[in-house]
């Protein structure tokens, strides 16, 4: 799998930019062989030899699946685009799921996952480029009253709101599979390849 970037964009919207997953360092470059160079020297500094061309893919191979299309291609048809809801309007699906998602967190016992298995979760979404600080989110009035439930030991500052789903992540990497199941369920949402929902549902 290969990405390109179409020329003709010289500056794409909010510059060039890349997120260490495991770190989560911020480069942000205007120009992208700048930016290539910056992350080929922390790479390096980590240990992680790479060629410049390697860089540059996993460069564009992360901001493939926020910029909008036409800034970035892929040859590979299969992979596609995650729609930004950074809008964050809330409509009867999200009202439907939270009822949804309600449900399943009352047969749950009304508990959250253990704090091992969240901060898996959160390490995943704090290296994501989705994870956002927005001042509001499209959870429903029922996701709204679990983050005022979550109790301050369980919150992170690093985390905000997914503009991919448009969730609250401080609540939902806490939350166990089956409620966040709910809240999906029908919504054809896609998240990026290294979301920790596509590991858990077995992609």
């Amino acid at each position: 799998m290969r990405f390109t970037r179409v020329p003709t964009y010289n500056v794409p919207p909010g510059g060039w930019r890349w997120i260490d997953p495991k770190t989560h360092a911020v480069f942000k470059e205007t120009v992208l062989p700048n930016l290539v160079e910056r992350v080929n020297h922390f790479l390096l500094a980590q240990g992680d030899v790479r060629t410049i061309d390697e860089i540059e893919q996993l460069i564009l191979g992360q901001l493939f699946y926020v910029f909008p299309t036409g800034f970035i291609l892929c040859d590979d048809p299969t992979q596609v685009r995650v729609k930004s809801l950074a809008h964050l309007g809330v409509s009867g699906q999200t009202l439907l799921s939270g009822s949804r998602a309600a449900i399943e967190f009352v047969k749950n016992g009304g508990s959250f996952i253990p704090e091992e298995d969240a901060k898996s979760r959160a390490e995943v979404c704090k290296g994501c480029p989705f994870n956002q600080n927005l001042k509001t989110c499209s959870c429903s009035e029922f996701y709204k009253m679990l983050n005022l439930l979550l109790p301050s030991e369980k919150k992170d500052a690093e985390l905000g709101v997914c503009t991919a789903c448009g969730c609250s992540l401080q609540l939902k990497t806490n939350i166990s599979k089956n409620i966040v199941d709910a809240s999906n369920e029908s919504s054809k949402l896609r998240y990026p390849p290294w979301c920790w929902q596509n590991k858990e549902d077995g992609r």
